[in-house]
């Protein structure tokens, strides 16, 4: 029982961290186009009253290639089955960039 409790008490402060210092953003890339970790690049943004933005990773992406499957018979017709991204990554301004597929 006291184990019970204990844990709901770590996901609450958990969830409450999260809340204060956490942010979420949404931002459509097409193909061809890049992204940059700024404020200015996201469509969507929101954050916790102790969030800061110089806190935001500074890494950037192009999207090279992108394939998008479905299923085009049966009872899953148009549900999706593959997403795939080739992309060239950069962590850190004034690195390499690197490839990866997502």
């Amino acid at each position: 029982n006291l184990v019970f409790h204990v844990s709901i008490v770590v996901v609450l402060v958990g969830v409450a961290v999260g809340s204060l210092w956490g942010y979420r953003g949404a931002v459509i890339v097409t193909e061809g186009e890049g992204f940059s970790n700024t404020l200015s690049q996201y469509n969507e943004f929101s954050s916790g009253p102790l969030f800061d933005a110089e806190d935001l990773p500074p890494f950037s992406f192009r999207v090279d290639r992108m394939i998008a499957e479905f299923q085009p018979e049966g009872p899953q017709r148009g549900a999706p089955k593959l997403f795939q991204a080739d992309v060239t990554y950069t962590e850190r301004p004034g690195e390499d960039p690197e490839q990866y597929e997502i």
